[in-house]
């Protein structure tokens, strides 16, 4: 049995009715999470599921791993993100709102605003309108923007014009999300904005849906409350209708960084307790960080009072070098240093998996990278949530992939084809037949006729072939499939060395992949069209190296913690980021939980660095100051010289 605190039991053992815990850094949230969890399957009453919803894939499988010793867990309870619970709501329910079959999930904004530009393709009246803009690509991005705020605000295309005002550019937008959703549509394909509000119409527009998942999920927990947004929060509403009350809110206003994706602790703070009127309960106990870590915590958000700290010391110091070459080096080489001589305030060895490298954002970390590649140290990287193949014979097997399961995906038809030199001329193969692997026939006869050098390109091609045979939606030979590639690339890349290696790269991950979905699915109920969308969610993901540093973004280290923490790049205009300084207001306040949340990560030592000086991405050397948070935090600051 877990020890607990009282304040903790009372929350694992509450019962019905809304609950709201405000949970600071390091008082154990994720553990009375999922011993509430725990305690509503072990004490049931009735038959019911639990509907747990977490914030990252990373915090759902840490969950379903805590509470792995319950029998049938999967039937018992729904552990994952938001979004991925709306897709298993779209899949099973969205008939009911004209959704037909299994919608295929195009993640990619690339994806996305090239179905925008077909859009203007299609419809010469548009075609004119975008050839006058001056920055046609910026236009377009602009205008997706727009379509992604109103599904985010939950506004369907039917809201709108349908006719468009070319001198009034909303009304233009407007009437362009109506194109964009019904070219969607006709690819049988959804984005990801498209899961909470077709979620939120399901649930609005068919209520007795809504009412039978009320009756199967009995209680409803939910994990880092503080960046649910807008559509998030309604569709939670949207299920409970105006009765159902048995929902749990965890959070920490202090820790809300997601404010650009429009998100707020207003939804929980302000309008769960206003619409659920729930039992309010906060953690101000400490179970992770040192001393010194709070310390400095407590200054960058000063209602951060927690009892019962740890009696550990911990360090926490910042250095100035010269420039960002000598930043990361100095990291690499302080790393190395307590890999060999330890550190009192940790037991044992401080092996390469208990620490980690921050940085504000991923171009931050460029030269730490770099110098982590050439030195002896294991890392991973997690600066964003997208893992994408990087070799063209990869890239082209799953697009390939993509084919067979949605025949009418013209948007990655279009990329297979310009991947394999097929002309344009050659596209309208696509409407000839609704059958993927004649579709992918047809494109490889055409690329045998291309430019492209027929030897080489004949061994992946034949291999492409094999491979996508192997794949049927029903009975998917996955791991078939990539051994076939990896033979071809044994062969027909024995001389190159660099591209040999990215295709071995890109199968091991695609191994690991499909390795992970098939330890969450069952045998009978395995389709290449759910792996793929799940692919597309995240949950097929790697989620930690076994002994390795970490390196991340502030925002991809949410909800993890580390002995050792570097924070690199602390320097105005980075951290916090020239964007907030300029609009102040609620964007610098995001930024200030920014660096709560980066130094928090930290356990016990905490180590923040920042360069001198700067090179520019156009070339210019600029000299830096310290972040406000180093001079507000009033850490000394030791030259590495």
């Amino acid at each position: 049995m877990i020890k607990l605190s009282d304040t903790q039991r009372k929350i694992v053992e509450h019962r019905d009715g809304a609950l709201l815990v405000i949970a600071g850094a390091g008082s154990g949230k994720t553990r009375v999470l999922t011993e509430r969890v725990r305690n509503l399957l072990e004490n049931k009453i009735g038959h019911y599921r639990v509907l747990a919803l977490t914030f990252t894939n990373k915090a759902a499988e840490e969950m379903r791993e805590r509470l792995s010793d319950i029998t049938d867990l999967e039937n018992k309870a729904f552990i994952g993100t938001m979004h991925s619970f709306c897709m298993e709501v779209v899949n099973q329910r969205g008939s009911a709102i004209g959704v037909q079959g299994i919608p295929h999930i195009f993640s990619s904004t690339g994806d996305l605003i090239q179905i925008l530009s077909d859009v203007f393709k299609v419809n010469p009246s548009l075609q004119s309108i975008l050839i006058k803009k001056e920055k046609p690509q910026q236009f377009l991005g602009q205008v997706y923007q727009f379509i992604s705020e109103q599904k985010r605000s939950l506004r369907s295309p039917e809201f709108f014009l349908e006719k468009p005002d070319e001198s009034d550019e909303v009304n233009l937008s407007a009437y362009l999300y109506r194109q964009y959703d019904d070219m969607l549509r006709a690819q049988n394909a959804i984005d990801f904005d498209d899961l909470l509000l077709l979620t939120y119409k399901i649930f609005t527009e068919r209520p007795k849906i809504a009412d039978m998942y009320r009756r199967l999920y009995k209680f409803i927990c939910i994990d880092e409350a503080q960046d649910l947004n807008f559509a998030q929060y309604n569709v939670l509403k949207s299920i409970c209708g105006e009765q159902f009350k048995n929902v749990m809110m965890v959070g920490d206003p202090r820790q809300a960084i997601y404010g650009f994706n429009d998100a707020s602790s207003e939804f929980m703070c302000s309008d769960f307790v206003k619409d659920f009127s729930p039992t309010q309960i906060e953690l101000t106990e400490n179970f992770r960080s040192s001393r010194a870590v709070i310390q400095v915590a407590q200054i960058l958000e000063p209602d951060f009072q927690m009892e019962g700290i740890l009696p550990i010391q911990g360090e926490v110091q910042a250095f100035c070098c010269a420039n960002e070459q000598e930043e990361a080096e100095w990291v690499v080489k302080y790393l190395e240093e307590l890999s060999r001589k330890g550190h009192n305030d940790i037991e044992g060895k401080v092996s390469w998996n208990k620490c980690a490298i921050l940085a504000r954002n991923r171009y931050v970390a460029k030269q730490i990278e770099e110098k982590l590649s050439k030195s002896s140290i294991p890392y991973y990287i997690r600066l964003t949530s997208a893992q994408e193949s990087e070799s063209e014979l990869i890239k082209c097997f799953e697009l390939g992939m993509r084919l067979l399961i949605n025949p009418a995906d013209y948007i990655h038809f279009q990329q297979l084809a310009k991947l394999l030199n097929v002309n344009n001329t050659d596209i309208t193969l696509h409407k000839s037949t609704d059958d993927g692997n004649t579709i992918l026939r047809n494109l490889y006869d055409c690329a045998m006729n291309s430019n492209r050098s027929k030897d080489s390109w004949h061994n992946c091609g034949d291999a492409l072939l094999s491979a996508w045979k192997t794949l049927t939606d029903d009975n998917p030979n996955f791991l078939k499939a990539l051994g076939i590639l990896e033979k071809c690339a044994e062969s027909t890349f024995e001389n190159e060395i660099q591209q040999k290696e990215m295709v071995v790269n890109d199968i091991a991950m695609w191994k690991q992949h499909w390795k992970k979905y098939v330890s969450t699915s069952s045998y009978g109920s395995r389709t290449l069209t759910q792996f793929r969308n799940q692919v597309a969610l995240g949950t097929t993901q790697l989620q930690t190296e076994k002994d390795a540093v970490a390196l991340l973004t502030v925002h991809t280290s949410k909800g993890l913690e580390f002995d050792v923490v570097f924070v690199i790049g602390m320097c105005e205009g980075i951290f916090p980021d020239y964007r907030a300084i300029q609009k102040q207001g609620k964007a610098l306040l995001e930024e200030q939980h920014n660096a709560f949340v980066a130094v928090t990560r930290s356990k016990r030592l905490l180590y923040i660095t920042y360069p001198k000086f700067r090179k520019m991405p156009w070339g210019d050397i600029r000299a830096q100051s310290p972040s406000r948070y180093l001079t507000q935090m009033g850490i000394p600051i030791f030259s590495t010289k």
